[in-house]
């Protein structure tokens, strides 16, 4: 933890490190940027390797914050090498999937399995987001089938469209609380 200023105010910040992992195409880049209010692109570009943003997002009723810095992995597999080692020492991770491709989903356990294996085989808080969801004439994806897969790997659910800027933030608030909560419940340990 941190403290940065805020007026006369000292505001705690608690880095965490995450991790967002999935297929190329499933619109991670995206929705990284909608959550960082950042313009989208004007055309496609897929992420070589991994990307890097930092974005704050304040607990509700606290006085702390959760500085994002987050590593948006590339999903193509020629950047598999990359996105091994960028995914080692992550404090939470998302795991996006694109509705209306069937091959995202299957794939995401894939994800799941590297972050998790490369953070020394421990389950980091994560969740699992559906995106896309604006598309729903192309939605091949049961919502229950992508609440399945959250359910079997600990993580919590939720869909967004990145496109349209629908719940994007929803994921993140919610990482960012269970981040704060972590904090907190060590910190009382020391106490």
């Amino acid at each position: 933890s941190t403290q940065s200023t805020w007026g006369y105010l000292k505001m705690p910040t608690l880095r965490c490190r995450l991790v967002i992992a999935g297929d190329a195409t499933v619109g991670k880049t995206l929705l990284v940027n909608q959550f960082a209010e950042l313009p989208p692109p004007k055309t496609y570009q897929m992420t070589p390797g991994a990307d890097y943003k930092v974005k704050s997002i304040k607990i509700p009723d606290t006085v702390y914050t959760v500085e994002f810095h987050i590593i948006d992995l590339g999903g193509n597999p020629i950047f598999n090498e990359i996105a091994t080692q960028m995914c080692g020492k992550a404090n939470m991770a998302m795991f996006v999937y694109d509705v209306s491709n069937k091959v995202s989903l299957h794939n995401l356990q894939g994800w799941i399995d590297m972050v998790k294996e490369h953070n020394n085989g421990a389950a980091i808080p994560s969740v699992v987001v559906a995106n896309k969801i604006d598309i729903e004439d192309r939605s091949i994806i049961r919502k229950e089938d992508g609440q399945k897969l959250a359910e079997q790997s600990e993580s919590e659910f939720f869909e967004v469209s990145a496109l349209k800027g629908t719940n994007v933030t929803m994921p993140f608030q919610y990482l960012a609380k269970v981040f704060y909560d972590k904090y907190q419940s060590l910190s009382l340990i020391h106490i």
